[in-house]
């Protein structure tokens, strides 16, 4: 799987209290959306499925975080939880177009978890940026054999993301 799209978009709200002189322990919760990808062909760059379906990876977030502070501007964050993958809901079809019978959506099993790191400069009191890195372990659900009824589980769509934050505090 290659990226189709670059663009992220996550959007996190919680609560960080102070555990100690410069560390703050919290909750968070919030949801993302990590952009889109498209099946290519490793030899030649082709698609797998010439009709171009675009495929995205979102959901909702429930976690933890915490923050330290370096020296009193820097800071290193991490953060981690339950990541609950969307349900695309896709009949699977050859590069022709046609039914290949396996299907998925409507089906448990999509939850799986999320974490990152990152570091940055708070600005003032109020405000902060910084850069992170998040690694999604997704799983996509069940894909199912309409013909048969078997399930195949285990199927991943997890990825790694590098990204600017900035970060509001009261």
């Amino acid at each position: 799987l290659f990226p189709y799209t670059t663009l992220f978009r996550s959007v996190l709200g919680g609560y960080r209290w102070k555990a100690g002189q410069d560390l703050g322990l919290g909750l968070e919760a919030g949801y993302t959306d990590l952009g889109n990808y498209r099946v290519k062909n490793v030899f030649n760059d082709n698609d797998v499925n010439q009709r171009r379906t675009r495929n995205a990876l979102r959901g909702w977030m429930v976690g933890v975080n915490g923050k330290l502070n370096l020296v009193p501007q820097w800071y290193i964050s991490a953060h981690g939880g339950y990541f609950r993958a969307n349900d695309n809901s896709n009949n699977y079809n050859n590069s022709v177009g046609q039914d290949l019978g396996f299907s998925n959506g409507g089906r448990p099993g999509r939850g799986s978890w999320y974490a990152g790191i990152g570091t940055g400069w708070d600005i003032n009191e109020h405000f902060g940026l910084g850069v992170n890195y998040d690694y999604f372990h997704a799983n996509a659900g069940k894909v199912r054999n309409n013909a048969t009824g078997d399930v195949s589980t285990g199927l991943k769509r997890s990825t790694g993301i590098v990204s600017l934050a900035g970060e509001y505090r009261f």
